[in-house]
């Protein structure tokens, strides 16, 4: 009778760790796949997607408000993920290189060369690596979805501003 209750409590044991590490596994949290710098450049030629740049600083207060709230939006990290290479740069790394246009940086040369000030900073280029432009600041979930969006339509192509496209509800069109 002993080693009945013996392995029933064992097999209840088991039982209990394996339904805990399901539902762990549901909990696991959505989060952006950011690149590294030389990685994503060539991701973006590869899979066709514009390029967003992440410039940070490890003791900036916005950046880590933006990786909180903004980057841990399910809407931004889903948006983020079918239509951009995210690239992240730490913006005061003086030991990491990168390739860029010909020319070997660090990566706070990099930040220099895209003339990033303040942080965080967004870079937003095309799959080929050319500029679009730089956006400053810390950005809320629904506005930077809507820069996501513009970018991503190619609105500055068509000489639509961000704020024509905003009164348009979002569409260049």
């Amino acid at each position: 009778m002993k080693k009945f209750i013996h392995k029933t409590i064992i097999l209840i044991l088991i039982s209990l760790f394996f339904i805990n590490y399901l539902f762990a596994e549901e909990a696991v949290k959505e989060e952006i796949l950011w690149h590294d710098f030389e990685e994503g450049i060539q991701q973006a030629k590869v899979e066709g997607k514009d390029i967003i740049i992440d410039f940070y600083t490890d003791w900036c207060h916005w950046c880590h408000e933006m990786d909180k709230t903004t980057f841990a939006d399910s809407s931004v990290i889903a948006y983020m993920d079918e239509n951009f290479i995210p690239i992240r740069v730490n913006a005061e790394k003086t030991t990491d290189y990168v390739t860029f246009k010909g020319s070997t940086l660090n990566l706070k040369q990099l930040t220099t060369a895209f003339g990033i000030s303040g942080f965080p900073s967004y870079a937003f280029l095309t799959k080929d690596a050319d500029m679009i432009t730089v956006v400053p600041g810390f950005l809320k979930a629904q506005l930077f979805i809507n820069i996501l969006k513009y970018i991503d339509q190619a609105c500055y192509d068509r000489q639509i501003t961000f704020d024509e496209f905003m009164q348009k509800k979002g569409d260049c069109e």
